[in-house]
């Protein structure tokens, strides 16, 4: 009987895995800092693009522990020639909080504190949502409300990776094999 529950763990842990893999990303009203809108993922086809998720205050800090890695890692072309330089990816990289329900309020005020306090090669990066945030928790599988959620769209805005929780090496290292294959 332990044998036939733990298989069946790892079926449907695999299963909710696969299934978050190879579907196309919802569609997602943003706006920019800049009040731009942008609709995901119709406005981003054509390229590869990492999208980042946060809808709590403790997911917006789990969050913060991609923008560093991922623009260094995936997107800074070192000035300096030498045996590590390299080119960077052709992708797009948005980071979105979104707020929903009372928290819609609380958009303006955030937008304020960016637009003051991050840099300007940030602020292009990160797009608002406002709305109701349950359509995406449910087709996303969006469960824990304070783990970012990170996910790596292809070109027609098709899910090829995503992991959640704090930035990791090995995430990177997998974020960096797809994209490479594509190249």
């Amino acid at each position: 009987m332990k044998k036939f529950l733990a298989l069946s763990l790892v079926i449907l842990f695999c299963a909710s895995y696969i299934s978050q893999k190879r579907k196309l990303f919802p569609k997602m009203e943003t706006k920019s800092i800049d009040d731009k809108q942008i609709n995901l993922p119709k406005d981003i086809a054509g390229k590869y693009t990492i999208i980042g998720l946060a809808y709590s205050k403790k997911a917006e800090v789990s969050l913060n522990t991609w923008y560093g890695p991922l623009y260094m890692q995936l997107l800074y072309k070192s000035e300096k020639p030498g045996l590590f330089a390299s080119d960077p990816y052709d992708i797009n990289m948005y980071f979105i909080p979104m707020f929903s329900g009372v928290n819609q309020a609380a958009a303006g005020a955030f937008k304020k504190k960016i637009k003051k306090q991050v840099d300007k090669k940030w602020q292009d990066r990160i797009l608002i949502f406002k709305g109701k945030v349950k359509e995406y928790t449910e087709t996303l599988g969006l469960k824990e409300k304070n783990k970012a959620y990170i996910y790596l769209l292809d070109d027609k805005g098709t899910i090829v990776y995503h992991t959640s929780g704090n930035y990791t090496e090995e995430a990177i290292v997998k974020i960096e094999n797809i994209l490479d294959e594509v190249e």
